[in-house]
C-alpha cells in the first residue's frame, strides 16, 4: 500500500516525518506521537515488517519460539536487575538521610568515632 504524506493531515510534512524517524527519542514520549493516526499506522507496518523478518530468519516456528523465549528471559532478568539496583539505591538514600540527621554538632560532647576518611561508616 502506497500513500502520500498529505493523507495524514496537518503537521506531517516530509521533513517532520523524517525528523520523527531520525530522532525517535525526541518524539517517543510525546502525547501527539502516541495519538497520531499516521504514526500509529507507520508503527504497525514497521512492527509487521520486523515480525516477518524474524519469522523469515528462523528455520521454523519452534526456532522462532526459542528466540522469543530467550529474549523474554533476558528482558525479565534485566527488569529484576533494575529493581534490585533501585532497591539498593533506595537503601543508600535512606541511610544517608540518617547520617545527615545524626551528624554531631559543635555543642555535642559525645562524638562518633571516625576513621581516617572522617566518615563513621568507612
Amino acid at each position: 500500500m502506497r500513500g502520500s504524506f498529505r493523507n495524514f493531515g496537518a503537521g506531517y510534512t516530509k521533513e517532520e516525518i523524517k525528523d520523527r524517524i531520525d530522532n525517535p527519542e525526541k518524539w517517543q514520549n510525546k502525547e501527539e506521537f502516541r495519538n497520531s493516526p499516521g504514526l500509529q499506522l507507520w508503527d504497525s507496518v514497521k512492527n509487521l515488517k520486523t515480525a516477518a523478518a524474524s519469522y523469515a530468519a528462523a528455520d521454523n516456528l519452534s526456532e522462532l519460539q526459542k528466540q522469543i523465549d530467550g529474549k523474554t528471559a533476558k528482558a525479565k532478568s534485566a527488569e529484576k536487575e533494575a529493581k534490585d539496583l533501585q532497591e539498593k539505591s533506595d537503601n543508600v538514600q535512606h541511610f544517608l538521610g540518617y547520617e545527615l540527621q545524626f551528624q554531631p554538632t559543635s555543642k555535642t560532647t559525645h562524638k562518633a568515632p571516625h576513621t581516617q576518611s572522617g566518615h563513621p561508616f568507612s
